[in-house]
């Protein structure tokens, strides 16, 4: 009897022992790990109203009147539709200069058919024919006009002596009245000048100059 008792109350209580092990969590499930937070970066500094991020630094010529390098070497070489009147802009000085376009647009014309009439009248010295006259710039064919007997003769002296007369206008006008124009400052001038001098034995006068 008494070993009944013992060996119902030993199963009891590992019945009871079993009941509690199978309805604790496990620890596996009971322990989670810990949470790690990333770290949050520090906000960037407000960058300042008005200014800015990378500056564009930029270096003054000293002859461009206070104006950026860059920004005067960008504009026009020469500027030839500026009148005295107007406002010099920043980073050019005016200077006098002849009328080139007018120059060489007359010069072409007025040497090449002046030489075709110096042509014309060495061959006419080398027949007797009289038209030595056409050695003459510009009035020599007009002169040559009424020794010719034919029209065509008449017609061809008449169209080289506009032509030559023409042509040397343009060169007289284009050297006598020269115009204003706008010049960069970085540009170099060279400016030459009648300058006497005196060498050993005598002296004279030559040309002097700048750049």
């Amino acid at each position: 009897m008494t070993v009944t008792i013992r060996s119902f109350m030993a199963g009891a209580l590992g019945a009871a022992a079993l009941a509690v092990t199978a309805g604790a969590p496990s620890t596996a499930h009971a322990q989670q790990p810990p949470q790690v937070q990333p770290a949050q970066s520090a906000p960037a500094p407000a960058q300042p109203q008005g200014t800015l991020q990378n500056p564009i630094i930029v270096q003054l010529h000293p002859e461009t009147g206070g104006v950026p390098t860059t920004v005067a070497m960008s504009g026009p070489r020469v500027i030839n539709d500026w009148e005295p009147e107007e406002p010099v802009p920043p980073g050019y000085h005016p200077e006098t200069r002849v009328r080139k376009g007018l120059v060489i647009g007359g010069a072409i014309p007025f040497g090449v058919f002046w030489l075709f009439s110096a042509m014309a009248a060495a061959v006419g010295e080398d027949t007797n024919y009289d038209n030595q006259a056409l050695y003459i710039p510009a009035v020599g064919p007009f002169i040559q006009l009424p020794k010719n007997a034919t029209s065509t003769a008449r017609f061809f002296c008449i169209l080289d002596g506009v032509v030559q007369t023409g042509g040397l206008a343009m060169v007289i006008y284009g050297l006598a009245s020269p115009k204003d124009v706008l010049v960069r400052n970085d540009l170099g001038k060279l400016h030459l000048e009648p300058r006497p001098f005196i060498a050993r034995g005598g002296g004279g006068m030559g040309l002097g100059g700048s750049f």
